[in-house]
């Protein structure tokens, strides 16, 4: 339960962090509870979060639950079992790198669990996630929103490729001075959905 994990770290931003979600959502959550409850459970001041003599009563019982749980869910749940979609968004360079190999790994793990793949510019796969229209994206940049939260999964060193003819085959002093020169991006004006199941 939240409130257990935020009566063990003491702070709601540590505890929005652990569980990837925001301060608000905890807060609220929280909210309910003690609503639900009819007591207060924790008391806020400079110092952090603790818990008041009713929050101590309801964090016993919280961790019995969760102990009854952690036994249960094993015992009756395999990763087989799961069943539902997963709607992931990438852009173009992970599904020519090492898209193939996750989603493989992913039916085989949970063949029940239907994977729909959406692929776009890093602008638009940011505002579909936002919107809810997909559950994760896998690009470049880490975002810096409230409602979002960033995993840096991995790290991988870039490259400057010129054919062996080209007026840009020459030697850098450092990335100011490639920066230098006139580099045309553009995107696709279309978007390529692909879906996967068993």
């Amino acid at each position: 339960m939240r409130s257990s994990r935020v009566a063990r770290l003491k702070s709601f931003r540590l505890t929005a962090d652990k569980l990837f979600t925001t301060q608000a959502s905890i807060s609220s959550r929280i909210a309910v509870l003690e609503g639900e409850l009819g007591v207060k459970l924790f008391l806020r001041d400079s110092r952090g979060v603790s818990l008041t003599p009713e929050g101590l009563k309801v964090l016993e019982y919280a961790e019995q639950m969760m102990d009854t749980m952690q036994a249960l869910k094993p015992s009756i749940e395999t990763r087989s079992s799961k069943v539902g979609r997963v709607r992931i968004g990438v852009r173009d360079t992970v599904i020519h790198t090492w898209l193939s190999p996750l989603v493989a790994q992913m039916t085989d793990h949970y063949p029940l669990v239907e994977i729909e793949l959406v692929a776009d510019t890093s602008l638009n796969l940011c505002d579909q996630l936002q919107k809810g229209f997909l559950d994760l994206i896998l690009q470049t940049d880490l975002l810096r929103q409230e409602s979002v939260r960033s995993l840096e999964l991995a790290s991988h060193p870039m490259g400057w490729i010129a054919a062996s003819n080209s007026i840009y085959n020459r030697e850098y002093s450092g990335v100011a001075d490639l920066a230098r020169e006139r580099i045309i991006t553009y995107s696709k004006t279309h978007i390529r959905t692909r879906k996967f199941s068993h």
